[in-house]
Formats: structure tokens, C-alpha cells, sequence
């Protein structure tokens, strides 16, 4: 059994969740909800009847049916070997994670020391959905762009003006979380003088910020590129933009966790600073002027 409240959700990397993600913007509001179950749920929906599904997403058989067709499979069993299929790969730590929860007595240093190993797992299953081609695409994206905008909100927020601040030693005052101007308004403004040869960061995790999403499209319209920093295939963020890099946030007792985000923010910090001509004297720089303001 696995931990009441955890979430283990569908791999962005999978056959099946790009089948879901490709299809999602057309999907109807029942399919959708199908689709969001599949993907955030799938241990639960790999084990469901199609009567099961159906009920748990208050839909009908029918609309099931239609899903799975939607989705390139002639019946329910194929789609739900597919699935299997999916999770095979991501079955053993989660079976270990859950094991060892089950055993441990619900003391809080168990609840403390859980708490902890699903952020290792977030992490692990983070690092093992990193694609080369892509980070170095992001890097190439940052390292390029006229100006970095970061648009975030929520627990989000908090990593991505970590990400600005870490940066700003790198890119200087290319890189703006926009975010922290204001509400929507302030930031759609400060915005709308985006162009083709800027960089839009969006970062977001469940419950996906409607905020953020809307900022994206806004920057989509004046044909910025954009990345997304984000936990589903199907999530708002990366529909709409150009590339995804993938952070886990299953947070047990909470609706999410920025562990594995902060861990991208500062893998991106780190990528950059190695790539970028002057950084350890930026670095150096820094750290002479601030000499007087560490104590051992």
C-alpha cells in the first residue's frame, strides 16, 4: 500500500504521457479529467477497472472509452498495459519508499525521516529525467537571450527569486523576476516589451498557477522563447512553452514541494557559471567585497 496523500505521478518522459499531453489542449472537460487522474494517480489507475476510473472521475464508461480511443488505443486493456508499461520502470523505489514507511512507527522523527526520503526520491527521479540535449539547449537559451524574464508565484515564487538572485552574478541585470514587480497587471506592463531575442522562465508545480500561466501566453504572443521549470507534461506552463525541464514535487502532507526546483534552479546556476567567460572572477569580486560581512 502506498502512503495515504502521497502522489507518485505518471513520468513526463513516457510514451503514454506524451500521448496525454499532446491530445490535452483538445480534450473535452471529461477527458481531461480522465487525463489528469491518469497522470497524477497513476498507481491507482493502472489497478482500475474502466467502470473504476469512470466513477473515480465522475464521468461515464462512455466517456472513458472515447479516452483511451482519443489516445490511439482500440480498447481499455491496451491502454492500461500501456500504463503498466509506464510505471514498471518507477515501481521499485516507490515500493521501497512505501515499504519503509509502513513499517516505520508514526513518531514524528518517522513522519521527519519520510518527509526526507520522498524529497531523496523527488530528487532521484528528478536527476534521472534530465535529457542532455535539452539542458544544454536551456543553457544556450540563457546564455543568449537579450534579457532573462522569470515569472513564477506561490511556493514557486521562492525558487525563482532564488534563481534570480544567484544568477544576477552571472547575467547581471539580464535576468528580472518579474513576478516580484507586482500583481498581474504590474507584471503583464512590465512585460509587454518583451521580443523574439528574450527568454521567458516559467516555473510552476501542482496546484499550477493560473497567474503564471497567463503571463506565459502574454509573452507567447510577442514570440518570446520559453522555457518551463515544472513537474507534469501536461501541466499550463509546459503547453506553452518551447522546452520543459522536469522537477518531481511530490510533497506527501502537502499540495507540492520546491525541493527538486530549487535543485534545477541551482543545477542551471551552476551550468552557467562554468559556461560563462569572467564568472570565477565574478565570483572572486564578489566574495572580497563581502569579506567582512561572513564570520566563521
Amino acid at each position: 500500500m502506498v502512503e495515504p496523500g502521497m502522489t507518485h505521478s505518471l513520468r513526463p518522459t513516457t510514451e503514454l504521457s506524451q500521448r496525454i499531453a499532446s491530445a490535452y489542449p483538445a480534450l473535452s472537460k471529461g477527458h481531461r479529467q480522465l487525463a489528469d487522474h491518469v497522470i497524477h494517480h497513476p498507481l491507482d489507475a493502472a489497478t482500475m477497472t474502466i467502470e473504476a476510473l469512470a466513477k473515480a472521475c465522475d464521468t461515464s464508461v462512455a466517456t472513458a472509452t472515447r479516452f483511451v480511443r482519443t489516445l490511439g488505443y482500440d480498447h481499455f486493456g491496451d491502454f492500461r498495459a500501456a500504463l503498466g508499461d509506464a510505471l514498471r520502470i518507477a515501481m521499485a523505489p516507490v515500493e521501497t519508499l512505501s515499504q519503509a514507511t509502513e513499517q516505520a512507527s508514526q513518531t514524528p522523527a518517522s513522519v521527519f525521516c519520510a518527509a526526507l526520503d520522498r524529497q531523496i526520491e523527488n530528487l532521484r527521479e528528478t536527476r534521472s529525467l534530465v535529457e542532455g540535449e535539452k539542458v544544454a539547449r536551456a543553457i544556450e537559451m540563457m546564455m543568449t537571450a537579450r534579457q532573462v524574464y522569470v515569472v513564477a508565484s506561490g511556493a514557486s515564487y521562492h525558487v525563482a527569486s532564488y534563481l534570480e538572485d544567484a544568477l544576477s552574478l552571472y547575467l547581471g541585470p539580464r535576468i528580472v523576476l518579474v513576478t516580484s514587480r507586482g500583481g498581474l497587471d504590474r507584471a503583464v506592463h512590465f512585460l509587454g516589451s518583451v521580443t523574439p531575442e528574450d527568454l521567458v522562465i516559467g516555473i510552476s508545480v501542482r496546484r499550477y498557477s493560473k497567474f503564471t500561466a497567463e503571463l506565459l501566453h502574454f509573452a507567447r504572443e510577442r514570440t518570446a522563447h520559453l522555457l518551463a521549470i515544472t513537474d507534469s507534461a501536461t501541466s499550463p506552463v509546459a503547453r506553452v512553452c518551447d522546452l520543459t525541464l522536469f522537477a518531481p514535487s511530490d510533497g506527501g502532507h502537502l499540495p507540492n514541494s520546491p525541493t527538486a526546483l530549487f535543485a534545477i534552479a541551482d543545477a542551471l546556476v551552476a551550468a552557467i557559471a562554468q559556461q560563462q567567460p569572467g564568472s570565477a572572477a565574478a565570483l572572486k569580486a564578489l566574495s572580497t567585497k563581502l569579506f567582512w560581512t561572513f564570520q566563521e
